[in-house]
């Protein structure tokens, strides 16, 4: 297959696998049970419609409970809707209290921590600054006055050790 053309490829199809689209439906039976579900459903409709004509005092009765249904089911929903009011009021009102919380008392909070910051970094650079000033000035000095006087005894100390040698 190497020699081949995508071409040549065309043959693995067959024509028959291939469906043929029409506007025709394929089967008519899903169309038939439909018209004749609706033709049920509507003759259903008239009867019940003749019958409550003929008998007004079953439609008066089907009415009164019909009615009562509806009124008690517009309870139920402003019901539902006085919940929902109450509900979104309190939220509102503890959203403000959030907000009076984070304005007045959490906001200055966070200005004296800033200020308490502000401070305490100032500290830390004026006692790092007089650190090495004592450093430079009194301990460097000193330091070196200690190494010295060390030095001296080292070398005086080995000096008269080598001394103690000899004699012995």
């Amino acid at each position: 297959m190497p020699g081949k053309n995508l071409s040549d490829n065309t043959d693995l199809i067959k024509k028959e696998d291939v469906p043929k689209f029409s506007a025709k439906p394929t089967s008519k039976g899903p169309i038939i049970a439909a018209i004749i579900a609706m033709v049920i459903l509507l003759v259903l409709f008239i009867g019940v419609g003749v019958y409550l004509f003929l008998h007004p005092d079953v439609a008066a009765v089907l009415r009164d409970i019909s009615l009562i249904l509806l009124a008690l089911g517009t309870l139920v929903i402003a019901l539902l809707a006085m919940v929902l009011i109450i509900a979104l009021v309190y939220l509102a009102l503890k959203l403000n209290d959030l907000v009076d919380l984070l304005q007045y008392k959490l906001m200055p909070l966070l200005d004296k921590a800033n200020e308490t910051a502000s401070i305490a970094n100032e500290t830390v650079r004026t006692v790092h600054s007089r650190v090495n000033v004592v450093t430079e000035e009194a301990v460097k000095p000193v330091v070196g006055v200690v190494s010295t006087v060390a030095a001296a005894k080292a070398v005086t100390k080995s000096l008269f050790a080598r001394n103690r040698r000899t004699r012995k």
